[in-house]
């Protein structure tokens, strides 16, 4: 099945388009492996993934590859050679056996072999044409196609910017989603159409009149009819920037269209690199934007178009990446500067109100499906959910969760590390070791990254806040151990109480996960009842109040 990644957690595509492509006829020549960016896809794990290598030629030979599946996110390749239409790259691997591949060049088209350990696959990658930023501004914005179900009715769909510097087809309706490639400068095809074939099986192109400007799309799909899209003037959508700590970040702005000043939400991004692709609401934005609210959507810092690198990044800095953009959002004419919120999923619900803490120009929070604990709680809390649905006993659990403590105090204190080293020679049979990093060398990523992270109190910030604020939990998150829950919500009400914030508003959705999705009987993932009405209901108030 294919997936989505939305807010940091892999989540099963609803109904898509890229379900039902069938192949398609597009040539996409380059002379020979050359500089620029590549796409397609690899079955090295029998299911089928989307890949990405931007090669670059200009001072010397390199190239980073994108592959989310398996949680490759710019990652630099090593060993690179290209010559006489051939290719050989590695991309080392965090367990430390790296991925190798060959690929020839024939007729557009790299194809090869990669390989794992043990493990084999194919691969392919056709080269994607570069197009001008102000050429894809022209497409940008939202448009009806007509409903194959219901004739009198439309779909809205909206085109808008992607973090890999592309443009992204979002159905409103159900947030499906696809980034889209350029084949020329107004014909595309939707990248996960390139995971199974070299040969896009879709696309959508563009009608662009004597001026330059469009008002109407078709989206060409082998075996059904064709689809037309209109653009209607209800979305205005614009790519924005802020620089934070000498680092740019970049960022989608939607808006309502119209003239008037609209109330604003930050989109706060969760844990690891998360960028605005990965990061959007997508079936929450036509509930803000319909009811007169903007959201801005931004890539973590270094992931994306965002500099900076989120792997040495402090939650005092990310919360600082947030007001970057507040700063930007109180310059418009089109925002009212009253009404600007901070909307923070999983590791986000710690730094938005972290960053309200810090500034008076924040008057609003949503923390959603996380907060009010420590990092370190949260990530025992992750582990020891995994033990728990893997039937670990609690004695096995319980000798975990004291190791993990151990591995924390290690982080920034040299004597505990030699303790913990002492105690992994004590455990290292152990099946609930697997669970901890503290058997990884001290100069893995992992150790660098919790140094400024690992001993903030989230509750300092909650303390302080006297703005409305909406708190959002799942009662079926498996991010979560059973029975443990409801103490994070009493650890944030607590927090607020102590402060003397009254306007609080704690929901929680019984069977959601941590996205707040829930099952149906055929395994379909859907918003939990209600939580699209606590919403509005919240951000109605917002709106209306003095």
């Amino acid at each position: 099945m294919s997936k989505i990644i939305r807010h940091g957690i892999a989540m099963p595509l609803k109904q898509t388009l890229l379900a039902v492509f069938a192949f398609f006829s597009i040539h996409i020549y380059a002379s020979d492996i050359s500089g620029g960016e590549w796409v397609g896809g690899s079955d090295l794990f029998e299911s089928p993934v989307y890949m990405q290598l931007q090669i670059s030629t200009n001072d010397h030979l390199k190239a980073i590859v994108n592959v989310p599946q398996w949680k490759m996110v710019k990652r630099d390749v090593v060993n690179l050679k290209i010559e006489a239409g051939r290719i050989y790259f590695e991309i080392p691997s965090t367990t430390g056996v790296p991925y190798i591949a060959e690929g020839k060049y024939a007729n557009g088209v790299i194809e090869g072999v990669i390989s794992r350990g043990d493990k084999k696959g194919k691969f392919h990658l056709i080269p994607v044409k570069k197009i001008p930023s102000i050429v894809l501004s022209k497409y940008v914005g939202c448009y009806q196609i007509p409903d194959p179900a219901n004739k009198a009715a439309f779909i809205p769909h909206l085109i808008s910017y992607s973090a890999t510097g592309h443009l992204r087809f979002v159905n409103l309706r159900d947030g499906s989603t696809t980034l889209m490639l350029p084949v020329t400068d107004n014909k595309f095809f939707f990248a996960g159409s390139v995971m199974t074939s070299p040969v896009p099986t879709s696309t959508i192109t563009f009608n662009v009149d004597e001026k330059g400007n469009t008002d109407k799309f078709s989206v060409q799909i082998s075996g059904l009819a064709e689809m037309s899209g209109t653009k209607v003037s209800t979305y205005k959508v614009e790519e924005i920037q802020a620089t934070s700590y000498g680092h740019s970040l970049a960022a989608t702005l939607l808006l309502p269209a119209g003239n008037k000043k609209y109330p604003v939400v930050i989109v706060v991004p969760g844990s690891q690199a998360l960028n605005r692709d990965d990061n959007t609401p997508y079936e929450e934005i036509n509930t803000f934007v319909s009811n007169g609210f903007g959201l801005l959507i931004y890539d973590k810092q270094g992931t994306g178009q965002s500099g900076g690198d989120w792997q040495k990044a402090s939650y005092e800095q990310l919360a600082e990446d947030v007001l970057s953009f507040v700063k930007e959002l109180k310059l418009r004419k089109d925002i009212d500067k009253s009404r600007i919120g901070a909307w923070g999923f999983s590791q986000g619900a710690t730094i938005a109100p972290l960053a309200a803490s810090l500034s008076k120009d924040i008057s609003f929070v949503i923390m959603q499906s996380g907060g009010g604990i420590t990092p370190a709680e949260s990530e025992i809390n992750q582990q020891v959910a995994r033990m728990q649905l893997q039937k670990f006993s609690d004695t096995a659990i319980n000798e975990a969760i004291e190791f993990m403590k151990l591995q924390f105090r290690a982080v920034n204190d040299d004597k505990q590390f030699e303790m913990l080293q002492a105690r992994i020679t004590e455990v290292k049979t152990q099946p609930w070791l697997r669970f901890a990093f503290g058997t990884l060398p001290r100069d893995n990523w992992l150790w660098k990254w919790w140094k400024p992270v690992v001993d903030h109190d989230p509750v300092t910030a909650l303390e302080k806040l006297k703005i409305p604020v909406l708190v959002i939990f799942g009662t079926a998150d498996p991010l979560v151990p059973k029975d443990s829950l409801d103490g994070m919500i009493a650890r944030i009400t607590d927090a607020f109480n102590k402060g003397g914030n009254r306007s609080v508003t704690v929901r929680k959705f019984v069977g959601a996960n941590h996205e707040i999705f829930v099952q149906n009987e055929k395994k379909q993932f859907r918003l939990a009842d209600g939580y699209d009405e606590t919403l509005k209901e919240f951000i109605l108030k917002i709106k209306t109040s003095k």
